[in-house]
């Protein structure tokens, strides 16, 4: 069996990327034995339920269950970053890099950069016309999430080291522009759509998970 991990939509929401992992049914006192793929991204079409394509097929490397979708890419990272086109499925990219797991990954909202945040809190950006590196730098301790604002050219990061912070993308390098203390450990963020509210997910404790509204 198949359990999600993690599901994203797209823009228009009417596709799904979901990363799965491969849970065996198996009953008390049984051995494990199994050869198969350890999980599979999968894009699929939410109103049926249909799966239009299987395009990774073997994803145990995805650890930190980093993905993400827009109108025309699906990106899953771990170790390395793997790229797809959404109207083909094919795979137009692999960015390698075996420093640490990434994090969180999301695309700009004209598409022209995909940024990632690593488990050591490095931040990086990528031009999606080639898929080269732009820029890099050290946000957090420890990275937790990353969003861009939907309207403005901001990157909002959050971190292990319990900070909220707000970079600029007007230049051709990143600049802080602000930061605010949560007192928690970020595990994601996103933007409200239209409004530009910011919203963070922080770990209150091993049950407890809190969000906490930041308006930008």
């Amino acid at each position: 069996l198949f359990s999600p991990l993690n599901v994203e939509w797209n823009p228009d929401k009417n596709k799904l990327v979901v990363l799965t992992s491969y849970r065996p049914t198996r009953r008390l006192g049984d051995s494990y034995s199994y050869n198969g793929p350890e999980g599979q991204v999968l894009l699929m079409e939410p109103m049926t339920g249909k799966v239009e394509a299987v395009l990774e097929n073997d994803c145990g490397f995805l650890t930190e269950r980093a993905i993400t979708i827009s109108r025309h890419w699906i990106a899953a990272g771990g170790q390395a970053i793997l790229i797809w086109d959404l109207a083909t499925g094919d795979k137009v990219a692999e960015i390698a890099d075996r420093r640490d797991y990434c994090k969180s990954i999301r695309f700009s909202p004209d598409e022209s950069y995909m940024a990632a945040i690593r488990a050591d809190g490095t931040i990086g950006l990528w031009a999606t016309k080639n898929w080269l590196p732009y820029a890099e730098w050290q946000g957090h301790t420890g990275g937790g999430a990353i969003a861009f604002h939907p309207k403005l050219p901001y990157l909002i990061s959050g971190g292990d080291d319990q900070m909220v912070k707000l970079w600029s993308l007007a230049s051709s390098q990143p600049e802080l522009a602000a930061s605010v203390s949560v007192e928690k450990n970020v595990e994601g963020a996103v933007f409200h759509p239209v409004e530009g509210t910011l919203y963070i997910s922080a770990c209150l404790s091993e049950e407890e998970i809190g969000i906490f509204e930041i308006i930008i």
